[in-house]
C-alpha cells in the first residue's frame, strides 16, 4: 500500500498542478488574444512585428507560468515592453561612410 504522503502522492500533485497551470494559461491566452496584439501594435507600429512579439512574450511568460501568481497580462505585458526596448537598443542603424 502507498503512503498517503508519500512520493506517488506529491507526483501526483505535482502533475495535476502542472495541468491546472496549462489549462490557466491556455485560456488566458484565449481569452486575451485580442488585447495582446493591439497592445504590441501600439508599440510597434507594424502588424507583424506586433505579432512576432505577442509570440515571443507568451512564448516567455510560458517558461514562467508557474512562477507567475495571480493574473498573468501584467507579467506578459512587461515582457512585451522589455523586448520592444530591448530590440530597439539592438537595432542595427547600418554603415555610414566616414570619408
Amino acid at each position: 500500500m502507498l503512503n498517503p504522503g508519500g512520493p506517488a502522492t506529491t507526483a501526483a500533485s505535482a502533475a495535476v498542478a502542472t495541468t491546472a497551470g496549462r489549462v490557466a494559461f491556455d485560456e488566458f491566452v484565449v481569452a486575451r488574444s485580442g488585447a495582446l496584439p493591439r497592445t504590441a501594435y501600439l508599440l510597434t507600429r507594424d502588424p507583424h512585428l506586433a505579432e512576432d512579439l505577442v509570440r515571443t512574450a507568451l512564448t516567455k511568460a510560458w517558461f514562467v507560468r508557474r512562477r507567475i501568481n495571480g493574473d498573468p497580462e501584467p507579467y506578459v505585458r512587461r515582457i512585451m515592453v522589455n523586448e520592444f526596448a530591448s530590440g530597439r537598443r539592438r537595432r542595427w542603424r547600418g554603415e555610414r561612410p566616414t570619408a
